[in-house]
């Protein structure tokens, strides 16, 4: 069945991880991918490369119709996703689309892995109660507020 497929290393859900994430810190400029694909690409290729499988990682990169209520497809990919990386940015904050994700995400009963990859300095206290305690990973120079994309090592 289509549903009990497993993944290469969490073997136990269909997706090792889903990544959430707002559409405005993926955007491409000068016909380059967005940063957070580019992650996605690189995360995918490391893991496959340290843990010597297939490694799947889910993220809602197409265009899908946002005109629904709540994309039966990410609700799916959440229920069977090992652990969760989430963006958090401005752009986070004030998505309602991932504002349903993170709702999708509490409501497991399992609590589920969940990392939080801060775009953009915030004040820990403000992010949604869901979102404290989470081990966080910063993507900007703390120092100049610059943005960047870390190599992956593992």
């Amino acid at each position: 069945m289509a549903d009990q497929i497993k993944s290469g290393y969490l073997g136990e859900s269909k997706h090792d991880i889903f990544i959430s994430y707002s559409r405005y810190d993926d955007q491409n400029i000068y016909n380059q991918s967005g940063w957070i694909t580019d992650f996605h690409e690189s995360l995918e290729i490391t893991l496959k490369s340290a843990l010597g499988c297939e490694i799947s990682i889910w993220r809602d990169s197409k265009s899908l119709d946002r005109s629904r209520n709540f994309h039966k497809g990410i609700k799916d990919a959440i229920k069977k996703s090992g652990c969760f990386l989430i963006f958090y940015s401005e752009g986070y904050k004030n998505s309602p689309h991932c504002e349903e994700e993170l709702k999708q995400i509490d409501q497991r009963d399992d609590d589920p892995p969940t990392f939080v990859v801060r775009y953009e300095d915030d004040d820990p206290k403000e992010r949604p109660e869901k979102l404290r305690g989470h081990v966080t990973f910063d993507f900007f120079d703390q120092k100049d507020g610059t943005k960047f994309v870390p190599n992956i090592n593992i």
